[in-house]
């Protein structure tokens, strides 16, 4: 879960997903129903497949994996996904917006106007946020400018020439290119995994000392590391604290701490020696307090 520095929220995760449709609950509830994406990262199946979504509420979302219409079925892959509330503003200094289409988007080119003001083309994302046609099917894009898009549902032929397709609302992110930061401290941390300078580490404990208010799980230093790196937490106050971290596919490779802690400044070394070179996730658990950073291993 993440704060992004207008104060909207952005959580993401992994599941594993097949060809059966699945709940996917969120850590906390948004206050309004947000945009979500979602995307297989594996090919444990070498068969082609899309992830399908259904019925996002604020509390959670349903996907499946569909294949081919000549191939249908699908073994279990690892499904990453990413919820944000919709609206537009700035973060980081980068301008971005999320939103949903009404129920329109078809077959046919629709055209899509940004409420945001980009200097030039943004990075675009997109999925639909239902699967009321049942045929297999994804996104195209096309004509993106810096003020709109044209989206439409492109079915695939693996079985026959039809491509007609009822309508579906399409949710889609749109930002800057840049680094997007959330506001987990005062130094804000970059949620793109990397090394931190001299000046941006002393920085950051800076801003540990001016802020002793609020619980702060900071980027690890250095990254990418090989084979340890250090990570640095602050406690408002006692609580249970549990650091984990975690592989690609969700697998714990780590307990770093799992004990009651008292008010303060916290480090704890990850030794990743054993493991393969990649991305790994670390998880801090305080109380009703949760934070989620990526790291990479590389050797």
């Amino acid at each position: 879960m993440h704060t992004l520095e207008d104060g909207r929220q952005l959580q993401a995760g992994l599941a594993t997903v097949g060809a059966n449709l699945k709940r996917i609950n969120f850590d906390t509830g948004f206050g309004a129903v947000p945009v979500v994406l979602s995307q297989a990262v594996t090919t444990n199946d070498p068969k082609a497949v899309v992830t399908r979504q259904q019925n996002p509420t604020k509390n959670s979302f349903s996907v499946y994996l569909q294949g081919q219409e000549s191939h249908p079925g699908h073994g279990n892959e690892t499904v990453a996904w990413v919820a944000v509330e919709a609206g537009s503003d700035q973060t980081g200094g980068l301008a971005y917006e999320a939103g949903v289409t009404a129920d329109v988007v078809t077959h046919g080119w629709y055209e899509v106007p940004f409420a945001q003001s980009y200097q030039s083309a943004p990075v675009v994302l997109a999925a639909m946020q239902q699967s009321h046609g049942p045929d297999p099917s994804g996104l195209r894009m096309q004509a993106l400018t810096a003020s709109r898009m044209k989206v439409m549902v492109e079915e695939e032929q693996s079985r026959d020439q039809e491509m007609n397709h009822t309508t579906e609302p399409v949710g889609y992110l749109t930002f800057e290119a840049g680094t997007l930061r959330a506001a987990a401290s005062g130094a804000a941390v970059a949620a793109s995994a990397r090394s931190l300078s001299a000046t941006e580490s002393a920085l950051a404990t800076e801003d540990f000392a001016e802020q002793p208010d609020r619980f702060v799980l900071e980027q690890n230093y250095p990254n990418p590391f090989n084979p340890q790196t250090l990570i640095r937490y602050t406690l408002p106050q006692q609580a249970a604290v549990r650091l984990e971290v975690y592989n690609a596919i969700g697998q714990r490779v780590a307990l770093l701490v799992d004990q009651e802690q008292t008010a303060g400044v916290y480090e704890a070394v990850f030794e990743g020696g054993s493991l393969p070179s990649g991305v790994y996730l670390y998880r801090l658990m305080a109380g009703s307090y949760r934070q989620t950073h990526s790291m990479i291993l590389s050797k």
